[in-house]
């Protein structure tokens, strides 16, 4: 998914994905953005921007990851 349609598909729907076998969300919520690893705590990103830099898989930044997902 390029970075455009991530930024245009978040604010309308929660998004769940596989990445190197395991599973991940991305949903809206009122103070943000909820993000994390399916069954562990989450992390609230205030901004879009926030989650392509700041939320971190495997160590790698989302906007690194994103390009490789298979959704």
């Amino acid at each position: 998914m390029p970075v455009k349609q991530f930024m245009d598909t978040i604010d309308v729907a929660d998004l769940e994905f596989e990445y190197k076998g395991k599973w991940y969300y991305i949903c809206p919520v009122d103070n943000g953005y909820s993000c994390g690893e399916a069954g562990k705590d989450d992390t609230i990103f205030k901004t879009k921007e926030d989650i392509l830099d700041r939320f971190l898989i495997g160590g790698i930044s989302f906007r690194e990851v994103l390009p490789d997902i298979n959704w």
